[in-house]
C-alpha cells in the first residue's frame, strides 16, 4: 500500500494500515513513525496538523486533498477544545492543530465527544477555557510527594559547564548529564525526563534525535536542540542558539515543562 492508500483507509475509517513513510495507530495517523499530522474524532470528523511535516514532506497537503475529495473541509474559527483531545491522544500540548469536517455542527458534537470521553474537562458549560488534568499532573505529585524537583531535563552531548549553568538558571528542575555514545536513544526513558536536550550541532547530534523519536520512550517528550544556526532540526520542538550562553535558554527550556 502506498501512502496515499493509507490515508485513504484512515478517512473510511481502518485503525491500522501503513504506507512506506506513514502508519495508521488506532484513530492516529504517523509520519515517520513518530511525528502525528491528524487523528480521528468522529464520523467524517478529523484533527489535522497545520505545521510543516518534518524533511519537507507534503504528506499533510495530501491529507488535506483526500479529505476535500470527500467533502471534509477545514472549519474556521477557534476550537479551544482542540487542545485538551491533542493532550490526551498525542501526549503533548504544543502544536498547531485544525478542525476538519462535513460541516460546522457535525465537527464541533464529535470535537465535544472526544474531549468528553478522552480528558478531564472543569467549566467548559461556562467558558471557552479547560483545565485538563492528565499523566504530567499525575507525574508532577508523585515526584513533590518523593521530595523530587518536579521535572527532569535529560542533557545529552553538552559539556558539564554548560549544564551548571543550566542548573543555576533553571533551580525549579533537576538535570541528568550523558555524553553522546553513553545513552542510547530507546534507553532515555530509564532516566524517567521530563524534557530532553541535545547538542545537535553535529550530524551524530542530530541523528540521535531521529532516532529518538523513532523510540517508544521518546515519541511524545519535548526535545529542545542546541543548534550553531540552520532550521530547527527535524524531530526538534524548538531550538536553542550555541551562541548565546545556558542562562538565556531559560525561557524556552521553561517553557516546555509541565
Amino acid at each position: 500500500m502506498d501512502d496515499r492508500g493509507a490515508i485513504e483507509a484512515f478517512i473510511d475509517g481502518a485503525r491500522s494500515a501503513s504506507g512506506p513513510t506513514i502508519h495508521i495507530e488506532e484513530d492516529a495517523l504517523l509520519l515517520s513513525g513518530w511525528w502525528h499530522f491528524s487523528v480521528r474524532i468522529g464520523d467524517e470528523s478529523f484533527l489535522v496538523r497545520t505545521e510543516e511535516a518534518p524533511n519537507d514532506s507534503g504528506i499533510v497537503d495530501d491529507l488535506a486533498e483526500a479529505l476535500q475529495g470527500r467533502g471534509i473541509q477545514r472549519l474556521p474559527g477557534e476550537h479551544p477544545l482542540i487542545l485538551a483531545v491533542i493532550y490526551t491522544e498525542v501526549s503533548t500540548a504544543g502544536g498547531d492543530w485544525s478542525l476538519w469536517s462535513t460541516d460546522e455542527q457535525r465537527g464541533k458534537n464529535a470535537l465535544l465527544a472526544r474531549a468528553g470521553m478522552e480528558t478531564v474537562v472543569r467549566g467548559w458549560e461556562e467558558s471557552d477555557s479547560f483545565v485538563v488534568e492528565g499523566m504530567d499532573v499525575q507525574l508532577e505529585g508523585a515526584r513533590r510527594i518523593a521530595g523530587l524537583p518536579p521535572s527532569v531535563i535529560l542533557t545529552v552531548g553538552l559539556e558539564r559547564t554548560v549544564v551548571y549553568g543550566l542548573e543555576a538558571a533553571i533551580p525549579e528542575a533537576r538535570f541528568e548529564w550523558r555524553s553522546l555514545g553513553e545513552i542510547a536513544p530507546d534507553a532515555c526513558g530509564e532516566v524517567g525526563p521530563t524534557v530532553i536536550l541535545v547538542d545537535a550541532r553535529e550530524r551524530k547530534g542530530l541523528e540521535f534525535i531521529m532516532e529518538l523519536r523513532a523510540a517508544a520512550c521518546g515519541r511524545f517528550l519535548p526535545v529542545a536542540a542546541v543548534v550553531a544556526d540552520g532550521p530547527l532540526p527535524a524531530g526538534a520542538d524548538v531550538a536553542l542558539d550555541a551562541s548565546q550562553p545556558a542562562p538565556a535558554w531559560r525561557g524556552a527550556l521553561v517553557a516546555l515543562l509541565p
